[in-house]
Formats: structure tokens, C-alpha cells, sequence
């Protein structure tokens, strides 16, 4: 039954009733209205501005809230705008404060240092970002989180599907769409790409980009020993996914005064056939404990053949820089096909890899 509201006096600096009369004439219980720029009370609905100190919608409310502390107790359509804003239902618009939360859906823009909602479609932007069920859009801020189901339990949608970028981003579920940060954790399947220092996810369809990145299921993770033309013993951790995997290096020479060098690099293994595969890798070495800069960077165009699940050898071409700081530090390859001295500091050199690995 459509119902007219009336407004029975003046909400000026004082409090009023605000009544309802339905199309037969009867009048229903007035709700009241408090209105004065502190603490402020509308009915449902009620949609004129509340400006004050602390501004309260028994129900839903379709304008702007303007204070210190704004709640509305079902759906908002508009923008709040204080240090604390509330929803408890569904919003629509932007909350602007320095905690906004949204109990069911968050439609559009929540900026603050802390946003929550029960599910985020739009932007959430903060130092603290929080989603309890999905998120459809951006996370940005210093930590992110998509909560979805529990670990153990993920669901088969999607409890990400857009961005998040942050030093901290985690998505209790799966993701679709991109991981941004110093660290990135998915617990479910990953449809998309991260890129930072740490990332783990459980499966991932895409590539993760990161100094150190797990994938607990169809990951690479691989131990080798190699030997090159300056180092004879060279063990390695390779760890990734086989599309692009990240190693730490630790090579070693007892015929040099600098017997340890450090190092790491990434690489790729792409399939020709069931068990081989081209295996280029980019890697660069520094010696321990020398003074004077030395740095030996190479590209590796191996071919890799898998013997079994777990036992690899590869072995290829590989073309090697290496930069002296000083001239009379300078010492020759134990091996090479061509060695080109550019100058006193630099000498390029043509040679050959070889190494043997175990796949876990």
C-alpha cells in the first residue's frame, strides 16, 4: 500500500515526529527525527542530509551523512563521510573515514585506513583492506584480505576476481585476476599472475613472478648439482613452476683464492617432447669476500632430459660476461670455446654447462 509521509514541524536545532498516512486516511505510530548537527536520528525513509557530530538512519537512507560517527541500519545509497561510517546492510556509493565497514555488500568505493565489508564489489582502498566473502574489483593498501571459505574448504567460484596490491595480499580461496605485493598467498586455485617477493599458492593456471614462489600442487622444485667454466661445483635450489622458477646458486673453486661465490637467477623449461625440454637459464655469480666488484653473469640454452620423475640432466651452450674490478685480479677460465678479452675489466666468453638435478 503506497504510503504519503508527512512532516508534522520544523527539525531545526530540535526534534520533531515524523508520521506516515497510508491511502485510507490512518495515520501510523510517527517516528521521531532528531536533528541538531550533534546528534541526529532519521526514520526510514528519511533521505534529506544529516550533518553533525553523530548521525543515525533507523533504516534505509538515500542522501549524505556528514559528521564524526554516521550508521545506517539497512541499505545506504549516497556517501558517508567521517571518521567512523557503518552499514548494516548493503551500500551504495562511497564510505570515506578512517574506519568504514559494510556488513553485507559494498557497492563502489570504501577509502579509509581500515574497510571492511561482508562482500566487496568495487574498490577498497586503505591501509587495512578486509572482504569476509568475495571481492569484485581492487584491494589497495598495505594489507589486503579476501576472506572466502577456510582452508581445506575453498569453494569453486572465486573469492577474488579483479586485484590486489598491497605488501601483504591474501585470498582465502581461489583468485582470478592478479597478486601485487611483497608477499601473495592463495590458498585455493590461482587463475591469473603474482608478482612479488614471497608468493604460495596451492595450484596455479598462470605464472608467479617472485624471488621465492610455491606451488604446493604442479610446482617446480628441484635441487642441482652444475658445473661452469669458472666454478667447478655449482648446487642449486630451483624452485617455482616450470614456466618460470627462481634458484639460489652457491658456487665453489679450489683453485682460486675467492674458493666461494654466491649467487642466484631463473630459467624456464619448455616442452619439446614428454621428458625433454628446452631449458634456458639467466644466472649471475659474486665472489665472497672480494674487494673489488667481480660479477659473472650468463645465459644458459640448455636441453634438459628427464630420466625419471625425480632425476634430471641437462646440458648446453652458454655465453658468460665476466667483470673484473681490477686488472690483475683477472683470472682465465678452466675451460671455454672462445674467450674475448673486451679490456682490462671485461672478457666475454663462450663455453659450455652440464648438471644433474632431483625434482620434488
Amino acid at each position: 500500500m503506497k504510503k504519503i509521509f508527512v512532516l508534522l514541524s520544523a527539525i531545526w536545532l530540535g526534534s520533531s515526529l515524523f508520521a506516515q498516512v497510508d491511502d485510507d486516511g490512518a495515520t501510523e505510530r510517527p517516528q521521531k527525527v532528531v536533528y541538531n548537527l550533534i546528534f541526529n536520528i532519521a526514520p526510514d525513509p528519511f533521505n534529506i542530509p544529516l550533518v553533525g557530530f553523530v548521525n543515525l538512519a533507523n533504516g534505509d537512507f538515500q542522501s549524505l551523512q556528514l559528521g564524526f560517527v554516521n550508521t545506517t541500519f539497512h541499505d545506504f545509497h549516497g556517501a558517508q563521510i567521517s571518521f567512523v561510517n557503518s552499514t548494516f546492510n548493503d551500500h551504495y556509493g562511497l564510505q570515506m573515514g578512517f574506519v568504514n565497514t559494510t556488513f553485507a555488500k559494498s557497492h563502489h568505493v570504501q577509502t579509509g585506513f581500515i574497510n571492511t565489508a561482508g562482500s566487496a564489489q568495487g574498490a577498497q582502498i586503505g591501509f587495512v583492506n578486509t572482504s569476509y566473502k568475495t571481492l569484485t574489483g581492487l584491494q589497495l593498501g598495505f594489507i589486503n584480505l579476501a576472506r572466502g571459505k577456510q582452508l581445506g574448504a575453498v569453494k569453486a567460484e572465486e573469492t577474488l576476481d579483479g586485484v590486489q596490491t598491497g605488501f601483504v595480499n591474501a585470498t582465502i580461496g581461489n583468485a582470478k585476476g592478479s597478486q601485487l605485493g611483497f608477499v601473495n598467498l592463495t590458498s585455493g586455485k590461482m587463475k591469473g599472475s603474482q608478482l612479488g617477493f614471497v608468493n604460495f599458492a596451492d595450484t596455479v593456471s598462470g605464472v608467479p613472478f617472485g624471488f621465492l614462489s610455491i606451488v604446493r600442487k604442479g610446482g617446480y622444485r628441484a635441487i642441482t648439482l652444475s658445473v661452469n667454466e669458472f666454478y667447478p661445483v655449482n648446487l642449486s635450489f630451483k624452485i617455482g613452476v616450470p614456466k618460470l622458477y627462481t634458484f639460489i646458486q652457491v658456487g665453489y673453486n679450489p683453485n682460486l683464492d675467492k674458493r666461494l661465490a654466491t649467487g642466484g637467477g631463473f630459467g624456464t623449461l619448455l616442452p619439446i617432447s614428454k621428458s625433454l625440454y628446452f631449458n634456458p637459464e639467466i644466472s649471475s655469480l659474486t665472489p665472497l669476500n672480494y674487494d673489488h666488484g667481480m660479477q659473472i653473469s650468463s645465459l644458459a640454452c640448455n636441453l634438459s632430459y628427464q630420466i625419471t620423475p625425480f632425476l634430471q640432466i641437462s646440458a648446453g651452450p652458454s655465453v658468460t660476461h665476466a667483470y673484473f674490478g681490477k686488472a690483475e685480479t683477472q683470472f682465465k677460465p678452466a675451460y671455454h670455446f672462445i674467450d674475448h678479452k673486451i679490456n682490462d675489466k671485461n672478457r666475454l666468453i663462450l663455453s659450455a654447462r652440464a648438471a644433474i638435478g632431483i625434482t620434488f
